[in-house]
C-alpha cells in the first residue's frame, strides 16, 4: 500500500518544490494514477498466468474503477 502511494507523493513534493499550480498538478496526478492502475492491473494479470487479452481487460477494468472513484469524488464535492 505504501509503494502504491509513492509516485503520487513524489509528484506532490516535486510540485511543492517548484511551486506549480495545484489544479495542473491535480490533473497530472489523476492521469498518472489512472495509467498506473492500468499498468499494475495488466502486470497482475500476467503474473497470475493470464494471457495478454485477459490481462489487458484486467488493466482496463482497474483503470475504470479509478475513473469511477474520480467521478464520484467530483460529484460529492
Amino acid at each position: 500500500m505504501i509503494a502504491a502511494t509513492l509516485p503520487t507523493l513524489v509528484v506532490l513534493l516535486w510540485a511543492g518544490f517548484w511551486e506549480w499550480p495545484f489544479t495542473e498538478v491535480e490533473y497530472a496526478i489523476l492521469a498518472m494514477n489512472t495509467a498506473l492502475l492500468f499498468g499494475w492491473g495488466t502486470a497482475a494479470g500476467r503474473a497470475g498466468g493470464r494471457g495478454w487479452p485477459a490481462s489487458l481487460r484486467t488493466g482496463v477494468l482497474d483503470s475504470l474503477m479509478g475513473v469511477t472513484v474520480i467521478v464520484a469524488n467530483v460529484l460529492i464535492k
